[in-house]
């Protein structure tokens, strides 16, 4: 009879409160005994005062619960760890759901069991552990009965149909890959085991269980010993320690104590399934791969071997174990001995057994003398010894008991001739750690470290050195556990494929991580395929650190399932990448959730791969990403790299390995690339800080910034208050500085700005978005024009003291674009407590808030580029606009000092002989003289001119030559004035200092005639005339040769 999801899980659930509620008594009453809480402090907890005039054994399990969660740091957190509270956090949410006649789905009911199961074992409930084991067996060979019925309906109704046909190939909803033709499916090279094809992997969990195997109830792969070894890699550390053990257990010199130790799903349970089935009895030659370790040995026989297998959280140190015979037994060493020679055995440690108290090495010798030679196997003991820290009372005894049993069962193992003796402990970590949430499924809370500690001392004084697999090996493992062996002619297949991803990575290197273009990572491509070892990297080193996920078993569960759906699909690629794994399966999707958090299931649906995700949308609106479904492959590579990483540990997964993960020979990175910068801006849950990308549960923060930018876009666009203007405004300001080569630096807000008309020179900033390009007709020459001008209304008179600051066309969006996101992440990070940002998320804003503001910086400097300059090639020609490179400054004012500088368009310095020059070759010089204020002003308004920073540097140029004492070859001299009537010049000085200033009025005199003037009268008067010094209106008038620009320099004409 089929009972409901719902029924299945409220039995489930009464078997979990049949082990919870004694197992809440047992420590309320320890810690009242040991006066670590008073008796009265359980209704601190108790919100019902009717509870607490019943026995616990007597609540229900919601209350039983919840006070669990809520004394849990008072009561429980020094037995149990991280994961037990998560997975009881976990139960209480089911348990109201249930509660509230909730529907199930069968990954829900499945998930509900594991979890019950889960923690029935943490607080050792081994009988109802047991009952909720069979349970969940129960229900998957269910699944997997309703799954191979789905599958013959769907087979007969494709029979008829073409398996190769695009249209078809479609309706499997497979992605699309540009993979080389030349490249042989994964599936024509290698096949999976008959498990993995017909879908029987969901009656295991590829879970090695070495309690069920002793007990016979494990499937045939783990309990009959050659299927065992059939289906098992020997590594190179496993094949060491079974040569040690067949010499010890042969009475040779092999090690008598081994430690595996490693952490959560490393290995070792196997390891002693491996030394279990070895010493079955079983003739070495059914056994695959032993009977060349026996000849390494130099053993070609076994004798018959006792087996004694303790595993600690399947054995209760509160419950004595009453066996068939009618034996009470109440502890390890009570159980090994009646393991290793039934109640003979057993007598010979009773009393110590129910006193709770070690045997000593002495009796222990005497019982492995008497019932050897015997193998000892010990796996989870750090689970029992921790239920007895601080515990007098418990049949198991107390944990100084089992650390003096850990040291007796060492030390007789080493006088014993023919014991062996192989425990498993877990590697201790920092408890409250990142890596210890996984590692204290086995270790627990702050009592589990302490036994951890003291057992490892004990042991570790004669242990013998074991090791996890290698990752080389582990890719092995796997591929032996889900494929037939390859035949030999089909190995070449495998090295064309790995020749050509590597050529691809080579090829690209700037594309993809620098590992992948080693020939190491070539060779892991073959031992691994068909599956990528990014595939491997990703779940062996991220996956592994979710509570679930057992690292081995969690990668042969997932993969078998994917291996399953793609081959019923019948996929065609090359080999199976992260970005091909159909996460859009519902067999698939289920198995990846099952190890995280409910949530995921909304993120997959939104923004990875469901039916109306966020990717699918992308690659229907762009063709050149649909035709390879880019944007599917994408979201599918960052999720499976980036979803399972521990909670404040996020660092995503960069863009060199989302490429990785998804481009196979014959495609260009370019197309994913072009993905991922869609899917930032378009996704819900994906996050981007550089070039790391990550999904999270929460809606991310890139996309509130991205969607606030666009507000602020709009605003813009619509004519409303320009907020981004006004900042961008005030940023410009910032970086523009000051320099003493300008009179001012003025802002312009368009071509009716108001610039002094004065005649010192000022730098003019054009807006943003009136930026200069190579096109004559381009808006930073039209606003630089109409303000050199005009000043306002009036025409302007000093047409030569302005330069215009331009920012390039090609640079502005970029500029735009930064300011706006830069704004979003500031409103965001001063909204942080109404968005009730997490820790995460705060980093995030304020790390993007930091850059953002940097790069406001560099692309403004990067955007403004140009000074543009107006000049005339003489009086006669309209004016033209030099667009001179700006150089690199600390401020903009300073850049475009330099820059004029250096092009000598703008001088802040003049010598008099230089001066000198500039009044004989541009024809300044009226007749013999020129006014001060009338050179002043042609300086400040003639664009033919030279530009000066301003009037001083005339005046200096000035005062100097007329001091000099060479000015008649080098200078000139200075006049008050010049009376027409006497032709005289009045007030005549030169080689002497003259206060000059720019109110004088005053007259510049060329040398020849103020030394002709200077001149003492002549003793005898010249009868040859002097032939006249000045200079003719023509010569005046003759126009000057232009000043010959820079190639750097762009030149634009515009009428005036």
């Amino acid at each position: 009879m089929v009972i409901s999801n719902h029924k299945r899980i409220g039995l489930a659930l009464e078997l979990l409160k049949m082990g919870v509620a004694p197992y809440i008594g047992r420590e309320i009453k320890s810690a009242v005994k040991r006066g670590y809480i008073s008796g009265h402090l359980i209704h601190d907890y108790v919100e019902d005062p009717l509870l607490l005039k019943k026995e616990i054994a007597q609540w229900e399990l919601a209350p039983l619960l919840k006070l669990m969660d809520d004394s849990w740091n008072v009561l429980f957190q020094n037995t149990l760890g991280f994961s037990e509270h998560s997975v009881l956090g976990e139960l209480r949410e089911w348990l109201f759901k249930w509660d509230n006649q909730t529907s199930f789905s069968n990954d829900d009911t499945d998930r509900v069991l594991d979890s019950v199961v889960r923690f029935l074992n943490a607080i050792n409930a081994a009988d109802v552990a047991a009952d909720a084991e069979r349970m969940k067996k129960e229900f998957r060979k269910f699944l997997y009965e309703e799954q191979m019925r789905s599958e013959k309906q769907s087979e007969e109704l494709e029979a008829l149909k073409d398996p190769e046909d695009p249209e078809e190939a479609e309706k499997y909803d497979l992605v699309k890959t540009g993979a080389t033709e030349t490249l042989k499916s994964w599936r024509d090279v290698v096949t999976p085991l008959p498990d993995i094809i017909g879908g029987r992997y969901l009656e295991t969990e590829f879970a090695a269980d070495l309690w069920q195997v002793h007990q016979g109830e494990a499937t045939d792969e783990y309990r009959d010993p050659a299927e065992f070894f059939q289906r098992t890699f020997l590594t190179d550390s496993i094949k060491k320690l079974m040569v040690s053990s067949i010499q010890r257990i042969s009475n040779m010199d092999g090690d008598p104590v081994v430690l595996l130790e490693s952490g959560f799903g490393g290995g070792k349970t196997h390891a002693l399934l491996t030394l279990y089935h070895l010493f079955s009895g079983v003739n070495a030659s059914e056994l695959s791969g032993v009977e060349p370790l026996m000849k390494q040995a130099d053993v070609y026989s076994f004798p018959i071997v006792k087996r004694a297998v303790l595993v600690g959280n399947k054995i209760s140190p509160s419950t004595p174990d009453v066996k068939p015979n009618g034996l009470t037994i109440r502890t390890l060493w009570g159980e090994m001995a009646y393991q290793l020679g039934g109640k003979k055995a057993f007598e010979k440690i009773r009393d110590h057994d129910k006193k709770g108290t070690s045997p000593g090495d002495k009796k222990l010798r005497d019982l492995f003398s008497s019932f050897g030679p015997c193998l000892i196997l010990v796996d989870e003991w750090v689970a029992y010894a921790r239920q007895l820290n601080d515990q007098k009372d418990l049949p198991g005894g107390t944990l100084e008991a089992q650390v003096t049993f850990a040291n007796n069962l060492v030390s007789a193992a080493k006088q014993s001739k023919n014991c062996l003796v192989v425990i498993s402990l877990p590697v201790a970590t920092v408890v409250g750690s990142s890596a210890s949430k996984t590692d204290d499924v086995e270790v627990g809370g702050i009592h589990g470290m302490e036994a951890l500690t003291y057992l490892r001392n004990e042991i570790g004084k004669a242990e013998s050195s074991w090791k996890p697999a290698t990752p080389e090996e582990d890719l092995v493992i796997v591929r032996r556990r889900l494929f037939e062996p390859v035949a030999p002619e089909r190995d070449k297949f495998i090295k064309m494929t790995a020749m050509a991803f590597t050529e691809l990575y080579i090829q690209k290197r700037l594309e993809f991580p620098a590992e992948a273009q080693t020939s190491l990572y070539k060779s892991r491509m073959q031992a691994a395929y068909p599956i990528h070892p990014e595939i491997f990297d990703r779940l062996y080193h991220d996956w592994s650190s979710l509570i679930r996920f057992q690292r081995t078993r969690g990668v042969l569960r997932l993969m078998a399932t994917v291996i399953h759906c793609l081959w019923e699909k019948k996929d065609r690629n090359p080999i199976i990448l992260p970005s091909t794994m159909p996460i859009n399966d519902s067999r698939v999707q289920s198995e990846i959730t099952r190890y995280q958090h409910k949530d995921w299931v909304k993120v997959i649906g939104s923004d990875v791969d469901g039916p109306e995700a966020v990717s699918r949308k992308i690659d229907s609106d762009h063709a050149h990403l649909g035709q390879l479904h880019a944007a599917r492959r994408v979201a599918r590579t960052i999720y499976i790299g980036s979803s399972p990483v521990a909670e404040g540990l996020q660092q995503g997964i960069d863009e060199l390995r989302v490429m990785l993960g998804c481009v196979m020979p014959g495609e260009s990175p370019a197309i994913f690339n072009d993905a991922i910068q869609h899917l930032v801006a378009e996704s819900t849950y994906l996050n981007q800080d550089e070039a790391q990308l990550w999904y999270a549960t929460r809606p991310s923060v890139t996309k509130m910034a991205l969607e606030r930018a666009r507000a602020l876009l709009d605003e813009s666009q619509q004519g409303e208050a320009d907020t981004v203007a006004a900042e961008l405004e005030k940023r410009l300001s910032a970086q523009l500085g000051s320099h003493t080569d300008f009179a001012g630096i003025h802002l312009a807000s368009g071509p009716g700005e108001v610039v002094p008309d004065e005649p010192a020179c000022r730098l003019v900033v054009l807006p943003v978005d009136q930026a200069f390009s190579s096109d004559t007709d381009n808006p930073a020459v039209y606003t630089a024009n109409s303000i050199l001008e005009n000043c306002g209304e009036t025409p302007r008179t000093c047409r030569n003291t302005l330069v215009f600051l331009a920012a390039d066309e090609s640079g502005i969006g970029d500029l735009d674009e930064t300011v706006r996101m830069h704004m979003a992440w500031d409103a965001i990070l001063q909204e942080k407590e109404e968005l009730k940002l997490d820790e995460e998320q705060m980093k995030l804003v304020a790390d993007h808030h930091r850059t953002t503001d940097k790069k406001i910086t560099t692309w403004i400097h990067a955007a403004y580029k140009w000074v543009l300059v107006p000049t005339k090639a003489d009086p006669e020609q309209p004016v033209s606009w030099k667009a001179i490179g700006l150089d690199r400054a600390d401020t903009l004012a300073e850049a475009a000092a330099l820059t004029l500088r250096d092009k000598m368009l703008m001088l802040s310095a003049l010598d008099a002989p230089t001066l000198q020059v500039y009044l004989d070759e541009l024809s300044l010089w009226n007749e013999d003289h020129v006014p001060l204020q009338k050179l002043l002003e042609n300086i400040a308004g003639l664009n033919y001119l030279p530009r000066v920073a301003g009037p001083h540097v005339l005046l200096d140029a000035v005062r100097e030559g007329v001091a000099l004492s060479t000015w008649e070859e080098d200078s000139f001299a200075y006049a008050d004035a010049y009376n027409r009537e006497s032709g005289q010049f009045e007030g005549l000085k030169a080689g002497e200092a003259v206060e000059i200033t720019e109110e004088s009025t005053g007259l510049l005199v060329r040398s020849e005639r103020a030394a002709a003037q200077m001149a003492p009268p002549p003793q005898i008067e010249s009868e040859t005339g002097q032939e006249s010094s000045s200079v003719t209106e023509q010569e005046l008038n003759t126009d000057p040769e232009p000043v010959a620009g820079s190639e750097a320099e762009q030149e634009v004409n515009a009428d005036p």
